[in-house]
């Protein structure tokens, strides 16, 4: 009885083993394939190192450009290619019990950028640049307004420096920028902080004084009728500063600004106000009266700057007077005369300069007392025309005898 309770749970044992078995799944079996890596392109396979990762493990590999990888176990593998220790290509390989083989090419590209200014103007001449990390290109070369950089890595990011000196204005201006190889090819230009300055000078009114001369970094120029200038491609920022610059302003010799000016990008348009006064002359005769057309001279130093004519007021004026000592000429017919004027005087309100004029007969101006003579001497000569005739009349009167009452 106890032999055949012992072979019935034996059976029972073995039945439920059986049906275990029967449901559990089954184990998989590897597949083995192979993974072959080659890196095109490499100028030195010395300068290669490929790693690859997968179900298996990682591997690398220093300093050659291929490789193989026999009985890889099936799955997914990352492949990465690195020249010169930068990272330069990424591939990913499905290994499935088979051959794998992947052609990686060193992905190098040329570089070409032309420097423009902020209007997009080529700028060549002195020209330098520079790029970094220097170890991952070939080389670097400068022509005309071209930059050239040749084996450059196409997904790594380079430091590109560039500086530009003007040849008029003996400054510099400078720019850096840091992107990708991919994105300077698409950029194409790289701009440099160097722009047209507008200068403008005007007076009090606001009006622009034309004639001005400009001195900016021994470069000597003239404001237009409007009083405006424009100074092409000036360096206005160097190595992230605004660039100064010395300038002087004068008019007629008289000195409107001394001193610098800062530019930048921001900062480019310049007006300045000239201390330029209106000079209005008033000539009268001796009664008060206004003379008209009598030519106003106005000199400094000796020479004429202007020249005016008075209206039917006897009114001349003079703009943009620089204010410093002047004389005023006035002459009108056979009258002439000089007034000293100081700045003092240049405040507006006329100058007024008296002739010696009173009235005029038959076109000739006379003074007063130039009249009270010419009266005078009209009654003098009239006195002594009635005179010597009434003399006449009594000396015939001596000779005639005279007979009798005279009625």
């Amino acid at each position: 009885m106890r032999g055949f309770r012992g072979s019935f749970w034996s059976a029972v044992a073995a039945v439920l083993l059986l049906l275990s078995t029967a449901h559990s799944p089954k184990p998989a079996l590897a597949e083995d394939g192979s993974l072959a890596v080659e890196v095109l392109r490499s100028p030195d396979p010395y300068e290669v190192r490929i790693v690859i990762e997968g179900p298996g493990g990682t591997w690398t590999f220093e300093g050659r450009s291929s490789v193989t990888l026999s009985g890889v176990t099936s799955g997914t593998y990352t492949v990465r290619v690195y020249y010169r220790g930068y990272l330069v290509a990424t591939r990913v390989a499905v290994v499935n019990g088979e051959d794998v083989a992947l052609s990686i090419p060193i992905p190098f590209v040329d570089l070409v950028l032309r420097a423009v200014d902020l209007k997009g103007r080529d700028l060549s001449g002195r020209l330098y640049a520079k790029a970094e990390p220097r170890e991952a290109y070939g080389d670097l070369t400068v022509s005309g307004s071209s930059i050239v950089i040749r084996g450059a890595l196409e997904p790594l990011a380079y430091s590109i420096y560039v500086e530009w000196e003007s040849p008029l204005y003996a400054k510099k201006a400078s720019a850096n920028l840091t992107e990708p190889a991919w994105s300077l090819m698409r950029r194409g230009t790289v701009q440099l902080p160097v722009t047209d300055l507008t200068i403008s000078v005007i007076d009090r009114e606001g009006k622009g004084v034309g004639g001005a001369e400009v001195r900016i970094a021994n470069q000597l120029l003239t404001t237009g009728e409007d009083g405006r200038l424009v100074v092409q491609r000036v360096p206005v920022g160097y190595r992230g500063e605004p660039v100064s610059y010395d300038v002087e302003i004068r008019y007629m010799g008289y000195i409107v600004h001394r001193g610098p000016i800062l530019t930048s990008t921001a900062n480019y348009v310049f007006t300045f106000t000239a201390d330029l006064r209106r000079l209005t002359v008033l000539v009268r005769g001796e009664a008060g009266q206004g003379i008209p057309n009598a030519r106003v001279s106005l000199l400094r130093e000796g020479n004429e700057v202007g020249t005016a004519f008075t209206d039917a007021g006897g009114r001349a004026s003079f703009e943009g007077v620089i204010p410093v000592e002047h004389f005023l000429r006035v002459e009108y017919k056979s009258l002439s005369q000089t007034l000293r004027v100081l700045p003092s005087q240049m405040t507006g309100r006329p100058v007024t300069v008296q002739l010696p004029v009173y009235v005029e007969l038959g076109g000739v101006p006379l003074s007063s007392l130039q009249l009270y003579l010419l009266l005078g001497g009209v009654v003098v000569t009239v006195i002594a025309v009635a005179a010597s005739a009434l003399l006449l009349v009594r000396r015939k009167a001596r000779k005639v005898k005279v007979v009798g009452p005279i009625y």
